[in-house]
């Protein structure tokens, strides 16, 4: 089990409810994103439980990590501390290095957002997340820097390839992709028409094609998805041979420039 503080900072009477509601839904948010990311199972692995809450330099809410019994399939190994820890950790990249840390994603962005936005409103001074030595904090200034890393400034085609860790069909039906190398994520927003397909590529690594939506930095965070493919055996197999089908140039022989483009150009 692991535990989390949230601590709002202001003075009692001036903290709004507004802002309670906020650091509750929106930190409990967070570490489900982390969760589903690093559980790889489509859905969040753990409960999240308010274990304390008191008046602390503002007022402090203590969640504590609970995994629910189930009475079918194998136990679920507690992977809180990497959620919580990854999360704070996540935050300080966002708010020392302005990049986009591993595993969270343009909806978790637009969580730390909504904590900018009672800040804004005087409604709170701050939210800063605790757990097991790591601390991090939600103020004034990462507004700024969130709008850098979620800002869309460019878009291309191309391709992302990762595992596919999370399907959300709720207000805007979406895939989520841990990138195969980065481990940053990526959304991918899905038709209706795409859903059996996604459900089918759950867990499993996958090619995502189609329009790449990146930042100012060149990282890409969202994909409108023309198509997907499981990255199996036997694809990889197909593609290696269609690349051992391609005419390879004979470098060792040796011809004058006339004659090699001749034999280029057929």
């Amino acid at each position: 089990m692991t535990n989390i503080d949230c601590q709002i900072g202001g003075r009692l009477g001036e903290i709004s409810a507004n802002a309670l509601r906020t650091a509750v839904q929106q930190t409990v948010g967070l570490l489900d994103e982390y969760d589903a990311a690093l559980y790889g199972k489509g859905l969040p692995s753990l409960r999240w439980n308010v274990w304390d809450m008191k008046s602390d330099n503002g007022l402090l809410i203590r969640f504590g990590s609970e995994v629910p019994r189930r009475k079918r399939g194998p136990v679920v190994s507690d992977i809180s501390g990497a959620i919580a820890n990854g999360l704070i950790d996540g935050i300080n990249i966002i708010s020392s290095d302005s990049r986009v840390p591993p595993y969270m994603s343009e909806y978790g962005f637009h969580r730390l957002e909504a904590m900018t936005r009672i800040i804004a409103r005087n409604e709170a001074q701050s939210f800063t997340l605790r757990t097991n030595g790591h601390v991090a904090s939600v103020d004034s200034e990462t507004s700024a820097k969130l709008r850098k890393l979620s800002d869309i400034r460019r878009t291309s085609i191309g391709s992302v390839e990762g595992r596919l860790v999370g399907i959300n069909v709720a207000k805007n039906p979406r895939v989520t992709i841990i990138h195969h190398l980065s481990n940053k994520s990526v959304s991918c927003p899905i038709e209706q028409g795409q859903l059996d397909l996604v459900k089918t590529s759950l867990g499993k690594k996958v090619i995502v094609s189609g329009v790449l939506h990146k930042n100012e930095a060149g990282d890409t965070i969202r994909v409108n998805m023309r198509s997907i493919h499981h990255l199996s055996r036997d694809l990889l197999r197909q593609q290696l041979a269609d690349i051992s089908a391609l005419p390879i140039p004979d470098f060792a022989r040796q011809a004058d420039t006339e004659e090699y483009l001749r034999d280029i150009r057929g």
